[in-house]
């Protein structure tokens, strides 16, 4: 997890400038707390949403950028830096940027990497993009590397290598696509809702759809599907559209791309209709690819401002294979349907994938659990519906290639690792968030904040879950301290909980279990509150640090050990975290504890036993009995007759065995021929407390015959 800092805001009011222009006069002004200098930041990207600007820088040398380096500065609306992170930067950055290994000789060796590692066939063919410079961490230093792309059409694959500009040496290759891996058994249809291939449909604008008259001119669908083109001849002209846009271009894999195309009078409004009666799984996959690329883009739109995304996306549907869809190097793919699979251009697969492209441009894909979880949250904010891929088995509208509504909880060890399922622990936070907030502020006002504070996360372009949830409770926050809470912090941290992640906020303590205890501490104690912090958190008992045993992942519940008593009775328990603290005044009561029991068969007659005593430092044991005869023995010491009396006192004081909570022997024999009456044998424990002795009876012992 990167390191957040968070900035007082009264020390960093600033003069209206641009956010990017402040950041880097904050870097200036503060060169002590970054390890990048401010001549080495270039911008990445900035953008809006949840009331504040996000501007990202990446570390480059001489325009070679560092990889993975990113400086992300969160600003107020009131043009005041809120927090900051520094990730994957190198100080001191000073290196040779003349490459030892030419571009073509750092592509060969890539591609024998990958013929070596069984990726690629020799008979495969693929495609470079240009390769690029970039500078690697490594260890405390840097090496100068080539970054190398490759693609192939048969089988689908993409692939990025870093090769050493030195040595030639291939350090890495990774996957450069994004998939949805689903199984199942069914054919659907679906159009406009998240609904399945075979559903009844609905009539949807094409908008920001590219019309074009032939020779003449071109124009873009409205928000309604209306378009006008002017400057047209009064004569007929030949008018043609089909599913390019502005935002995304549809292609079909079987080359049977819709289209329509008419003679048409300037004047007569014309009505231009795609699949009017209906059409077959190919026809729809591409009205469906069309309608939600279109969407989900718009909806984004809705709640931030990124520009990185208003761009013609390209979008192939039917694609000659099953069961799958993937995001690579801002396209989006779709497969046709078979293999138990329906076909998978459906509303929630495509914003699954375009969430891939809207995390893609905002800083790069960091990781590929939280990716995954990013696909899955767009979908469900842009579709209501936590249900990703609905249907992918025919006919049984219930299935789901996953359930986000699931509870999955975090780190999600079940998932041995695997993306999609890990992923959806930070998409069940996001749905159970969204519900909280709905219930609390209505449909649409809850929709929208829940809209507008998880697409805020994609631009922080956090490096992990755990980073992804806290940025959440970051774009909450209306006046840039945490330590007070943000608007919708209890909604948030209720449906963090329930994912086994802890919410950024001050800690409170519900209670405690036991809330009582031996002077002398050591006992494991359940500390019941929320928003304890992992590693980062502190329990005092009347002032003095406990041991943390563990802390839950969801911040619930903490075990401790107390210490030994620092003052007499109750005492205080407070809570330390870095984002506040909290207490509860008497909240823990150090009580005598001593405990008994006998060994050899009791207390019978003629016999000896053994009282085995457990006690507590400065505490004193006295044993009372009464016997008519003689010949009743306790430690070695022979008892007169007599009534009920003290027979041995201030044991443990005085005994060199007793250690501090620690356990210790004494034996007692039993008169052979004492009266009929029954005798009883008690043990008292005592303590002082403020030099006050303190008496109570822990057990009695009767002397059977």
């Amino acid at each position: 997890m990167s390191i957040l800092h968070v900035v007082p805001l009264l020390a960093l009011v600033a003069p209206v400038e641009t956010a990017p222009d402040m950041a880097l006069r904050f870097v200036e002004s503060h060169a002590s707390l970054f390890r990048a200098r401010s001549t080495e930041l270039r911008l990445d990207y900035s953008a809006r949403a949840a009331n504040r600007t996000y501007v990202v820088f990446e570390q480059a040398l001489r325009g070679v950028p560092v990889l993975g380096s990113q400086v992300v500065f969160r600003v107020l609306a009131n043009d005041c830096i809120q927090a900051f992170d520094e990730r994957g930067t190198i100080a001191n950055l000073d290196i040779d940027l003349a490459p030892h290994v030419s571009c073509a000789d750092a592509e060969d060796a890539f591609l024998d990497r990958l013929l070596e590692d069984g990726s690629i066939e020799d008979s495969t063919t693929f495609r470079f993009d240009d390769p690029t410079l970039a500078i690697r961490p490594d260890g405390s230093g840097s090496r100068l590397v080539w970054r190398v792309r490759v693609s192939t059409s048969d089988p689908l694959g993409a692939w990025i290598g870093i090769v050493d500009a030195r040595s030639g040496e291939t350090l890495d290759s990774t996957s450069d696509l994004y998939s949805t891996d689903v199984s199942g058994s069914v054919d659907a249809r679906a159009l406009v809702s998240n609904s399945c291939f075979g559903d009844p449909l609905d009539v949807a604008e094409l908008r920001h759809l590219n019309v074009r008259v032939a020779n003449a001119g071109a124009s873009f669908t409205d928000e309604t599907g209306a378009f006008t083109i002017a400057n047209v001849d009064s004569s007929p002209v030949l008018l043609v559209a089909n599913l390019t846009g502005r935002w995304i271009v549809v292609s079909d894999a079987t080359n049977r791309n819709l289209s329509w195309s008419g003679s048409v009078t300037p004047g007569n409004p014309v009505a231009i209709h795609f699949l009017a009666s209906g059409g077959s799984e190919i026809e729809l996959a591409q009205t469906n690819a069309y309608v939600h690329g279109n969407g989900v883009h718009d909806f984004v739109k809705a709640h931030a401002t990124v520009a990185g995304i208003d761009r013609a996306i390209p979008c192939t549907v039917n694609v000659a294979s099953t069961c799958n869809a993937f995001y690579s190097h801002g396209s989006i793919t779709c497969f046709h349907s078979g293999g138990g699979c329906s076909n998978s251009a459906s509303a929630s697969v495509i914003a699954h994938e375009y969430g891939h492209f809207l995390d893609d441009v905002t800083g790069g894909i960091a990781d590929a659990a939280l990716t995954e979880g990013n696909g899955d949250i767009l979908s469900l904010l842009y579709t209501a519906d936590a249900c990703e891929w609905r249907c992918m088995r025919p006919g049984d509208g219930a299935s789901c290639a996953r359930d986000n509504s699931a509870g999955r909880i975090w780190p999600a060890n079940e998932c041995h690792g695997e993306p999609h399922c890990i992923g959806q622990t930070w998409a069940g936070f996001a749905w159970d968030a969204r519900a909280n907030l709905i219930a609390a502020l209505g449909d649409v006002e809850g929709s929208r904040v829940a809209a507008d504070l998880f697409l805020a996360t994609f631009l922080a372009n956090p490096p992990s879950i755990p980073d992804a949830v806290r940025e959440t409770f970051l774009a909450d926050d209306d006046d840039g301290a945490l330590g007070n809470g943000t608007p919708h912090g209890a909604l948030l941290a209720d449906a963090a909980s329930r994912h086994g992640f802890t919410a950024p906020l001050p800690p409170a303590i519900v209670a405690l279990r036991p809330n009582e205890g031996r002077p002398c501490g050591g006992e494991a104690i359940e500390v019941f509150g929320s928003a304890f912090q992992r590693n980062a958190t502190v329990v005092r008992f009347g002032g003095v640090p406990a041991t943390v045993v563990s802390i839950s992942s969801n911040g619930a519940t903490a075990i401790v050990r107390p210490p030994a008593r620092p003052a007499g009775g109750p005492v205080a328990v407070s809570v330390v975290t870095p984002y506040g603290s909290t207490s509860i005044a008497n909240g823990y009561d150090y009580r005598f504890a001593a405990d008994a029991t006998i060994r050899e068969g009791g207390l019978a007659l003629g016999r000896t036993a053994t009282l085995d005593v457990a006690g507590e430092p400065d505490a004193d044991f006295v044993v009372i009995a009464g016997f008519d005869d003689a010949g009743a023995v306790f430690d070695g010491v022979s008892l007169a007759p007599g009534p009920a009396r003290v027979i041995a006192d201030s044991i443990v004081g005085t005994d060199p065995r007793a250690s501090a909570c620690g356990s210790f022997s004494k034996t007692f024999v039993v008169p052979a021929r004492p009266s009929l009456a029954l005798r009883h044998v008690f043990l008292q424990g005592a303590v002082r407390v403020g030099g006050v002795l303190q008496r109570t009876t822990l057990r009695t012992f009767t002397i059977v015959p």
